[in-house]
């Protein structure tokens, strides 16, 4: 997003101005889990894969309402089934029906992490494709980073119009260099004990921390010690 100011009907680019980039980041505690999973399974009877499947897909979801994770959170997509083709010896051949669906859900409850793990792990058919950890309210606390990185350039901006005996005014061009299209930045830090693997035994279930990024930059009038 970019907001531009043309001040007193001139181009911006005839004014006096100085260039700043903003920059504010933040390691936050995550407060939720997202969890993708994907059951799975085939055959050589496409009606047989079908009624194995519902079982399995009904078998997990019994499980994730007995370990108490809320149904509103939980969700299945990407249904589908189909002929099973494989490569052998560098041909094409159909080995069978194939039958897949993919759940997700959310979860506040970090101390529930390690039992999940090795409760689906015992489910058979089914994968866990990952665990992200996220903030629930990402909003708020976007919006106070780029805040921050706003009062950030403004003072980067003073700092150099100062050393020249000059002033700021108001901004003339402002505009969001985040990634993520747009969006804060996240990474699970390095402290994370299931960064990029699943738990060991006896490994603690601290959720490590976020990290949250956002970048402005802006344009600012130079006003002269005369005006």
């Amino acid at each position: 997003m970019s907001v531009m100011l043309p001040s007193h009907g001139a181009e911006v680019t005839e004014l006096p101005q100085v260039r700043v980039t903003g920059q504010a980041s933040e390691l936050v505690t995550p407060d939720e889990m997202a969890w993708s999973i994907k059951v799975e399974n085939k055959g050589v009877e496409l009606a047989k894969v079908a009624e194995e499947h519902a079982s399995k897909v009904a078998e997990l979801l019994a499980y994730l309402k007995e370990q108490k994770v809320d149904v509103d959170k939980t969700k299945t997509s990407q249904m589908e089934f189909g002929e099973n083709w494989q490569y052998r010896d560098r041909q094409k051949v159909k080995e069978g029906y194939v039958a897949r669906t993919s759940v997700s859900f959310r979860s506040s409850d970090f101390s529930q992490y390690k039992p999940l793990w090795l409760g689906l792990s015992k489910l058979g058919g089914v994968s866990v494709q990952s665990v992200n950890y996220q903030l629930e309210d990402r909003e708020k606390a976007e919006t106070k980073l780029k805040h921050t990185a706003m009062l950030d350039a403004k003072e980067r901006a003073s700092e150099l119009a100062e050393s020249l005996g000059s002033k700021i005014a108001e901004p003339l061009l402002i505009e969001e260099r985040n990634q993520e299209f747009g969006r804060a930045s996240y990474e699970v830090a390095s402290e994370s004990p299931f960064a990029s693997s699943p738990p060991a035994e006896g490994a603690s279930s601290a959720a490590g921390k976020l990290k949250i990024s956002s970048k402005v930059y802006v344009v600012f009038r130079l006003v002269s010690p005369a005006e």
